[in-house]
């Protein structure tokens, strides 16, 4: 069920692109929105593209998937990157998602810090991370490997 709304998902954003070709903020979202529907590669090429005629168009926010196409394509140093500059006050996600990358890249102790972060922002993380991470719409396989990941240091 979910996988059939994720599909429509994607048809109606396409759909959007489609009418709106010249609208680079609304290219931009869908862009964005095709990413977390696990159209990585179109997603990003559409964002780059909307980025490389308005570079003003980029805002924190629009970090984050480019911090989740980065691990899809295991690119930990550039998720690493992105996700420093998805920094958002008081948002608990941007260190989380450097945490993951810190993982990856096989750097303990700053993921250590990384996670103290998280739990500075959101003290009961530790006890309902499955939960928080569950909420975020992001592709299955890398929320799987969120939960692999932050397992692996004890901290999922």
């Amino acid at each position: 069920m979910a996988t059939n709304r994720i599909g429509l998902a994607g048809k109606a954003l396409h759909k959007v692109i489609h009418m709106n070709p010249n609208d680079t903020f609304m290219v931009i979202c869908c862009g964005y929105g095709l990413i977390l529907t696990g159209e990585f590669n179109t997603g990003i090429e559409i964002m780059h593209s909307c980025i490389d005629l308005t570079p003003s168009l980029i805002s924190k926010h629009h970090h984050l998937p480019l911090v989740l196409v980065a691990l899809h394509r295991a690119e930990s140093e550039k998720a690493l990157n992105e996700a420093a500059l998805f920094n958002i006050p008081g948002f608990f996600w941007s260190p989380l998602l450097q945490a993951v990358a810190l993982i990856h890249l096989g750097r303990l102790h700053e993921v250590r810090n990384a996670y103290a972060r998280v739990l500075e922002l959101k003290p009961d993380f530790a006890h309902h991370a499955q939960s928080y991470i569950k909420r975020m719409v992001i592709p299955e396989d890398l929320r799987k490997s969120f939960f692999t990941a932050l397992g692996s240091v004890g901290t999922g």
